[in-house]
């Protein structure tokens, strides 16, 4: 199996991990979590992740100097927002025809969708229903969001996140697993919409 190399340079120090491709993400998100310093520390780091020769670098702005070299005792200390890492997400065959498509979107307009857990709870139950499998990735619910015409949220593991933390979903290696939390959720919390009298 081919690896991709991570460097991460912190000035001072620096490590290299080889990781397969397919556990690239889980490594990166795990490194994303550890780089949330506090803003003295995350001044003074650049992180460098490189990828099949391919280079990225997330430097962090210097903290602001404050007016008052003494903080005031009320005043916290300041975490810094690491910024994200930019996710694109592919649209993936998921091997369903044009009369298929058309019927999961029937399937999914019919489900009271309130938020983007929901929407990704009823997405993973047709899913599952059609494709007799329970995991989903993020390509996936990506391409199944687009056959729903839904927008993809901007970070879907932070979503993933939510619904386990809410006990809807379990997730794991960057795959939404829909379990029998999500049937509950969508065929008892979510009741499908009433049709109007014509």
């Amino acid at each position: 199996m081919e690896n991709s190399r991570i460097a991460v340079d912190l000035k001072a120090r620096t490590f290299e991990i080889d990781v397969p491709h397919d556990r690239i993400e889980a490594v990166l998100d795990r490194l994303e979590s550890f780089f949330a310093l506090p803003v003295e520390e995350a001044a003074a780091s650049d992180e460098v992740f490189t990828s099949d020769n391919t280079e990225k670098t997330v430097q962090h702005a210097p903290a602001m100097p404050a007016e008052n070299d003494n903080p005031k005792p009320e005043q916290g200390r300041k975490r810094s927002k690491v910024p994200s890492k930019i996710r694109s997400y592919e649209a993936v065959d998921l091997g369903l025809d044009s009369d298929a498509r058309g019927k999961f979107r029937e399937t999914f307009n019919s489900y009271n969708v309130q938020n983007q857990s929901d929407t990704i709870a009823v997405l993973g139950y047709i899913l599952k229903n059609e494709l007799l499998r329970s995991e989903f990735s993020l390509n996936e619910i990506h391409s199944a969001l687009k056959i729903v015409g839904k927008p993809t949220p901007k970070n879907l593991l932070a979503v993933f996140g939510n619904m386990k933390r809410d006990a809807i979903a379990e997730y794991r290696d960057s795959k939404i697993i829909v379990n029998s939390l999500t049937e509950d959720h969508v065929l008892h919390h979510m009741q499908a919409k009433k049709k109007s009298a014509k």
